[in-house]
């Protein structure tokens, strides 16, 4: 499918520079190039522990974006190596983002943008191959006070949800499109599913022991990471130790697939998966999700 290229309204880059100098700044979180998994669990965790310390109700959920061929079109991507032409188009294996819903309609826990590659990036595919026409902005009623945090993003951390899943995703012109890949307003392979994991359950039950993420040198056999690990240990929640697990990131978490046991290996995945046109109609997702952990 040929490439329809266009451009965003406006710099949404700029977009969100007022909405967050109202925001309370998190205190500084580990961050580590390539492993966004783990830069989500950590966020997760101090989200978690200064919502608690103030006293303060909000609802938080890992996002994890991948689909049955490990290549998902996102757009607004620091890493890309595509122009403002593409806005700025990256076709990963995965990403891990994290949607929060704070009180008062604003975000009140602020960090600094990386604007770093998160996971691998597939660069089988440029933006002829995955085909696209832009649309303009996106607001749907009831997402007010519905914020996303993506270390990778051009748009800002956090970035309200409509002004993120327009930019990020496409998403009046995928939702416009449903679910038949006839309507597809770009190539099917290249589109989103969305696991949905209330944080609680992530933070319990995520085990990685990053083995996803090396491979033989080419120059001599030796095995090496494709990205410098972190300098802490390997991530593993509580309850995935209490089971004796020490890896579940792409069977029960990365792997779309629905069910108790994945393609990949055995074991219950977390969350509920959503097709793209579902997730990112509205956030009606949160209600369905809501006491599940």
């Amino acid at each position: 499918m040929d490439l329809l290229s266009s451009q965003p309204p406006d710099d949404p880059s700029q977009s969100s520079i007022s909405d967050q100098a109202s925001c309370t700044p998190l205190p500084t979180i580990p961050y580590t190039t390539c492993y966004c998994e783990e830069n989500i669990y950590l966020l997760g965790s101090s989200l978690v522990e200064v919502q608690s310390r103030a006293g303060s109700n909000g609802e938080i959920f890992v996002v994890v974006i991948s689909n049955a061929t490990r290549s998902v079109a996102i757009w607004q991507q620091a890493a890309s190596r595509m122009s403002a032409e593409e806005d700025y188009l990256v076709v990963w294996d995965y990403h891990v983002i994290l949607v929060a819903k704070f009180a008062n309609n604003r975000a009140p826990f602020a960090i600094a943008s990386h604007g770093s590659h998160q996971g691998t990036m597939n660069s089988a595919a440029g933006e002829d191959e995955v085909g696209v026409e832009g649309s303009p902005e996106y607001h749907q009623a009831g997402n007010q006070g519905v914020w996303v945090y993506d270390f990778d993003s051009r748009l800002g951390v956090p970035c309200p949800w409509d002004r993120y899943v327009q930019h990020t995703f496409r998403a009046s012109t995928i939702v416009a499109a449903g679910p038949d890949p006839q309507n597809s307003p770009f190539n099917p392979k290249f589109r989103c599913k969305f696991r949905v994991i209330p944080v609680a359950d992530y933070l319990a039950n995520f085990a990685s022991d990053r083995s996803h993420m090396r491979m033989e040198s080419p120059a001599d056999g030796v095995e090496v990471y494709r990205s410098p690990p972190p300098s802490y240990p390997p991530i593993v929640g509580q309850g995935a130790k209490e089971r004796g697990e020490t890896n579940n990131l792409m069977t029960q978490f990365v792997d779309m697939g629905v069910g108790e046991s994945s393609e990949e290996g055995e074991g219950d995945r977390y969350g509920v998966v959503f097709d793209d046109w579902e997730f990112l109609q509205d956030t009606q997702w949160m209600t369905h999700l809501r006491g599940t952990s």
